[in-house]
Formats: structure tokens, sequence, C-alpha cells
């Protein structure tokens, strides 16, 4: 414990003029309420951007960015902008200001040895999975920003230490660390819990006073071996801690108002809904929305939401719940009659059967998505498959199982597959287009 604790004075670092992210659009603003905002992420080829290389000092208003796999020896982010749209991995970092951005779907990794220190004015923006094999301690005005549900920040194998005025770390998906540490110069609401989100740790040492908030909805703290916690974790009870049968206890435990569960294998068991994927598609003039869980936990039913600037939203369908389940569902709403020509927004309202609920992440719509392409909602699925693209109508489709043998053939041009009556498996769906175009894909049928 030696070394751990010197890591839990305050680090004392320089001031930096904050650049800000201007490639993003940022309206809408506000994804989660309350919690600090992230930009809409508008893309990976920003105007003035240029190939990020190795040894680079990204500085003032440069924009470096990176696409493909690769490994990289030293990178100085020095008030700049680095743009990672691909596989990275850097073997050292010096971050003394400026901003990273994570894409959808991209990977960084940070090895080194030692401590990384960020430096004032510093905001991390991570849409896709980012991993810090190294001790992580934020400096002054410093953000961290784990911005989707499906968003994965990890500190494996160290110490994330959250410290400094004005510094937050904003939680809307899947971290996990060895130790997490919230120290005493901390700010008012410095760990920020979106609906659903999830934090496992090792070890939790919580030195600020309701540190973790939760401005909507439930989230959960997984806490695995170790706790120093003599002030109180949360003010709100909708903040689940998740133990095992037995933890190491040195300081506290101070749970404040939080919820506490015990003899806890994992979040999952005890958060609502296990919103497994949520997804939308424009057939011709309508909107088809559909979306699968995992589990669920006193999950009446959901509602559907529409809006057209991300901001303001109107009810437009509903689907019951399963209340209690531990086995996969899908649902799907059809809106019909969207307006062309415009971004359309959606958002999942999770209800629960006491009248409390939480959002979903909101997915964005718009009539340029389709092009070319063929897909195939819900999938995995239940029941049907909906079939939707630019290259319409159909004259009909097959449907093959995984030794390719024809299992049925439907001439119609509905673009709807009922697969009702086939059991669990891979199928391949045989899409025949009105002008004589195949297209095939790869259908997964669960029970």
């Amino acid at each position: 414990m030696t070394i751990l604790f010197l890591f839990l004075r305050p680090f004392r670092m320089g001031t930096f003029a904050f650049l800000f992210l201007f490639f993003f659009n940022l309206l809408p603003q506000k994804h989660r309420a309350q919690c600090q905002a992230f930009p809409v992420f508008s893309g990976c080829t920003p105007p003035s951007g240029v190939l990020l290389a190795d040894g680079d000092n990204i500085t003032g208003s440069l924009i470096k960015t990176f696409s493909g796999t690769a490994s990289y020896n030293s990178i100085t982010l020095n008030g700049g902008q680095l743009l990672v749209c691909g596989n990275l991995t850097l073997t050292d970092i010096s971050v003394i200001s400026g901003t990273i951005t994570i894409a959808p779907g991209a990977t960084l990794t940070v090895m080194g040895g030692g401590a990384l220190v960020f430096g004032a004015n510093t905001t991390i923006y991570n849409y896709g999975n980012l991993s810090f094999r190294r001790s992580v301690v934020t400096g002054s005005s410093n953000t961290i920003i784990n911005c989707l549900t499906s968003s994965v920040f990890s500190v494996p194998f160290d110490q994330f230490i959250v410290q400094g005025p004005n510094s937050y770390f904003v939680n809307n998906g899947q971290s996990s660390f060895s130790y997490f540490i919230i120290q005493s110069t901390n700010s008012a609401g410095c760990v920020c819990q979106g609906p659903g989100s999830m934090i496992t740790t090792s070890i939790l040492i919580n030195q600020y006073t309701n540190s973790f908030v939760l401005p909507t909805g439930v989230a959960c703290v997984n806490v695995l071996n170790q706790v120093i916690n003599s002030n109180a974790v949360s003010a709100n009870t909708k903040t689940l801690i998740c133990l095992p049968g037995s933890i190491n206890v040195i300081v506290g435990p101070n749970w404040g108002a939080a919820t506490v569960f015990n003899s806890c294998n994992g979040c999952l068991i005890v958060l609502p809904v296990e919103l497994l994927s949520f997804r939308g598609t424009l057939l011709n003039d309508n909107a088809l929305l559909t979306w699968s869980t995992l589990s669920e936990k006193n999950n009446c039913r959901f509602v559907a939401e529409h809006s057209t600037d991300a901001i303001h939203f109107d009810s437009i369908a509903g689907q019951i719940g399963a209340i209690n389940s531990t086995e996969f569902h899908t649902y799907s709403v059809l809106q019909p009659h969207v307006r062309k020509n415009i971004l359309h927004y959606y958002r999942l309202r999770l209800v629960d059967c006491d009248g409390t609920f939480t959002y979903s992440r909101i997915i964005e719509l718009d009539d340029s998505w389709q092009g070319d392409q063929i897909q195939c909602f819900p999938n995995p699925t239940q029941d049907y498959v909906y079939i939707a693209g630019n290259k319409m109508p159909l004259s009909g489709w097959i449907l093959y199982n995984s030794h390719g043998e024809e299992l049925t053939h439907i001439d119609t041009d509905s673009p709807v597959a009922d697969m009702r009556g086939f059991p669990m498996g891979l199928y391949y769906l045989e899409i025949i287009l009105s002008n004589g175009e195949v297209v095939t894909r790869k259908i997964q049928k669960t029970e």
C-alpha cells in the first residue's frame, strides 16, 4: 500500500488555454441530462485534419487523425487535437493539454511505465474503446467522457485517479479499473453516471463526499475486493452498489444513500434492463426501430420517442416489456410517413413497473443512410426479419440453413421474412430484387 498512497498526493500542474473541438457539430449538445455534454460525432475527416505520424507534437490548432492499425513509440499532445479512427497503440504519450477523440468502433491503447498525469484543460471523448495500461491521473479542468452505451474505458492493471478542481469523469457505457480513486481535491459531482452505465473496480477509494452523481435512471458500481471510503459515495438511491460475498474494508464503508446489493455477481444482475442493441432503418417513407435485450428486471414497457433536433422528443409508439426475464427478447416499432430530407433522432424510454424510467442512447437516421445497401433487422431475430434499402422492391426471398440447403422459397414484394417456424441457428437469406439482382445476408435465429 506504500506505493498506492504516494499517488494519492495532489499533483500540481500548470494551466494552458483550452482549445475547443471545433470540427464537431455541437448541436445537439447534450446526450445525457445534466451530466457533462459531449458533441455529436461528425466523422473521421475534419476539414483541416492531417495524418498522424510517430513522434508528432500536436500543438495549437493542429488536428492529427489516425486510421488503420499501427503501434507508435511516442506522441505529445500540446494543445492540439488527436482523432483516432482505427486501432492505435502508443508506447508512450505526453498529455500537456488538448483533446483526444476515439471514434465509434476505434481503439486506443496507451502503454508506458509510471503514472500518466494529464495537464490542465485536457478532454477525452471516447466513442469506442480506450485502454490505459498504466496509471492515469487527471489534473485541473480535465474531462473524460465515455460517451456511448457501447463505449468501453479501462485501466485494467493500474490506478485511475480523478483529482483536481473542475475535473470530471462521465461514464455512459462500461468502465473497469484495478484501482478507482476519487481524491478530496475534486469538484462536486466529479463522477457522473449515465442511465444503465456500469463501473467495475477491484479497489475503490473515495475521499470526496457524494462524488458519484446520477441525474436520471439507475447505474451500477461493482466493487470486487477492497473499499476505503469514509466519505459517502452517493446521495442517490438509484446508484446501485454491487458487492461480492465479502470484501476487505479498510475504512468505512460509507455508501451514503446508494442502494447496496450484497452477494452480488455483477452489475447485470441489478440493472433493470440489459439493452443489447438499438437500431433504426428507413423503409421507403417509414422508419423501423428494432432493439433487443439480454435481460429485464421490473421492466413494464418501452416507449419509442422521436425528435428532429435531438433535444425535444415526442412519443410515437410503445411495446410491452418482459417485466422479469433473463432470456433474449427482440422488439420493433414502425413510424409511418417520416419527413424526407431532414435528420431524425430516436431514443427509447425504458419504464419500470414503479413508474421510474431511463433512456437509451440516441440514434440518428437520414435519407442518405440507405445508400445502395440491403439491410436486415433485427438480427439476431426471434420471429420476423425486415428487409430495407434503396434497391427495392423485392420479388421474393429464399431461406437456406447453415449447410446451404433450401428451406423455403417465397415469391412476394413484402419486405418481411417470417422465421417463426424455424429452430434456433444460423441461416442465409437470399433476397431477390425486382431488377433480378440477388443479395445474400446471414441471419441468426434465436428462441
